[in-house]
Order: C-alpha cells, then sequence, then structure tokens
C-alpha cells in the first residue's frame, strides 16, 4: 500500500483534477491512500471502489467519495469506463486554524465511504458543483480559479450536511472549545517539551481528573490520545521535508524514545517512520 502525494492542479489552490479512461475491465490501481478528500464521478461504465472493508459499485452517473487517509483502490467493472477524479485537502480550506489538529484528530470518526447515487436528488446538486469544477478547469476563462474555489466550498458544506464529513460547529459545544482552546494553544507552542497532565489542567485551574474527563467529553478521547496525535503530525512534515533520522525526529517532536515513537506512529498512519518517508519520496 502506498501513501500517495497529490500534487496540486491550479497553483495555490489544494486540489487535484483529473479526468481518464479507465481502460478494460479487471484492470486496477494498487491499494494507497493520501490526505486529501476524494471524489470520483463515473461519467461512463462502472467501476468498483474497495476499501478495507468494503466494495462499492459505482455506476455512470454516480459520486464514490472516500476520506482523507482511508486506504482504498478501484477496479474497472465495464470495458472503457470513464471517470472524473477530484482530490481536496479540506484542512486548507478550514477558517478553524486554532483548531487545525483537533479537527483532524476526530475526523478519524468520519464516514470511510460513500456512494452518491445517480437516482438521487441530492446527487444531482453534489454532480453541478463537481461538474462546474470541470468546465471551468477545461475552458479557463478570466477568473475560473475563484469559480472553482467557490465550488469546492459548496462541494464541502454539501458533505457536511449530508454527514460525510464531521460539521466541527455541531460536534462541539462551543463553551467547551473556548475553555480547553489554551490548552490546545499551549501543545502547538511546546509539542516537543514534555507536556505533563499536571501542567495543562493548572493551565485551566482544574484537578487533573475533571481535566480528563472535560477533554474526552469534548473529543471523545484521551488528552494523551491527542498529544500524540499532534507530534506525529509535525513528524510527519520532517520525515517528508528533511533528512533528519528518525530518532532526530522522535526527540524533537517530543517523544521520550525512538521504540514509543515508531509505535504511536504506527498506530495512526498504519506504517512506520521509515516506511512513510520511502513512499513520500517515492512519490515526490
Amino acid at each position: 500500500m502506498k501513501n500517495e502525494v497529490v500534487h496540486a492542479s491550479i497553483p495555490n489552490l489544494p486540489i487535484h483534477i483529473a479526468k481518464g479512461i479507465s481502460g478494460k475491465k479487471g484492470n486496477a490501481c494498487e491499494m494507497h491512500f493520501h490526505d486529501e478528500i476524494e471524489l470520483l464521478k463515473v461519467t461512463r461504465g462502472a467501476i468498483l471502489c474497495t476499501t478495507a472493508n468494503k466494495t462499492y459499485r459505482v455506476c455512470a452517473g454516480d459520486i464514490f467519495f472516500v476520506n482523507s487517509r482511508v486506504p482504498h483502490y478501484t477496479t474497472v467493472d465495464e470495458d472503457f469506463s470513464q471517470t472524473f477524479l477530484l482530490q481536496i485537502n479540506a484542512d486548507e480550506f478550514s477558517d478553524d486554524i486554532d483548531l487545525k489538529y483537533l479537527l483532524r484528530f476526530i475526523s478519524r470518526g468520519d464516514k470511510q465511504a460513500m456512494v452518491f447515487k445517480a437516482c438521487e436528488e441530492r446527487t444531482l446538486e453534489l454532480c453541478g458543483y463537481v461538474d462546474n469544477i470541470e468546465s471551468e478547469y477545461q475552458i479557463r476563462e478570466s477568473a475560473y480559479e475563484t469559480y472553482i474555489k467557490a465550488n469546492v466550498f459548496n462541494i464541502l458544506a454539501f458533505l457536511y450536511r449530508n454527514n460525510a464529513l464531521i460539521d466541527s460547529s455541531a460536534f462541539f459545544d462551543v463553551k467547551f472549545i473556548d475553555k480547553i482552546l489554551p490548552v490546545l494553544l499551549y501543545i502547538e507552542e511546546n509539542y516537543n517539551e514534555p507536556v505533563s497532565l499536571e501542567t495543562v489542567s493548572n493551565i485551566l485551574n482544574l484537578n487533573q481528573q475533571y481535566f480528563c474527563r472535560l477533554f474526552k467529553k469534548i473529543t471523545n478521547r484521551t488528552f494523551t490520545d491527542y498529544l500524540n496525535f499532534v507530534r506525529v503530525c509535525k513528524a510527519e512534515k520532517l520525515l517528508s521535508s528533511t533528512s533528519k533520522s528518525v530518532m532526530e525526529i522522535s526527540l524533537e517532536v517530543g517523544f521520550s524514545s525512538v521504540s514509543y515513537f515508531n509505535r504511536i506512529f504506527k498506530r495512526y498512519e498504519s506504517c512506520t517512520p521509515t516506511a512513510y518517508r520511502k513512499l513520500k519520496y517515492a512519490q515526490a
């Protein structure tokens, strides 16, 4: 399984657009995953889209959605099927900069994949946005980038409304988020140092047990889990952008030992730091 590096089709706009003929029945790509969410519209024929635990048959007029970092592959189910691919780095379109890692953290509970069928009324709306992007990208008239960006926002809103993505405003209790925001900012600035439960509890003037209950109530996960997740996210960037050793990176992002770093990294990324680096460089 490879970690696919998705390259932007338009400068300064974090989306990838592609159109292609899939060839003979039975042709397949290898299992892969990427940071971007993906929409695959079948314009002719049919394909099979497979995740780790389910296969979906996607026919002409249907749109297959697969979430960020979900392993998947496609197989041609009818000769010379045609598709239109749209991959979006949803993080880059978020206004919640201070909550960036928290949103990624909880979004692991999003739906992995789903099919919007051509016969459904809601699919007509989604197809409209996707078709607008395809048209603007092909014709490239003045301000086409702005039109594409507007339709990307419409797609993201559609996915939130149809429960394909978690809507943070619906998920979070605002008063609770405001209460733990100082801790989130502290982690962002100090993730590479020892961060104790005592320290973060004191930031909010709470005892440790109450802080742990509050944090889990808001995120449905533990504080330690979140701290490790942020450190792994920081390590990802260093692995793909520097030549530092795995041991150096583990210490730089705050892990006390390289063995613990390897174990936690594999829990989140389904591969070791060394394998992650090889996959990133292989696809660059």
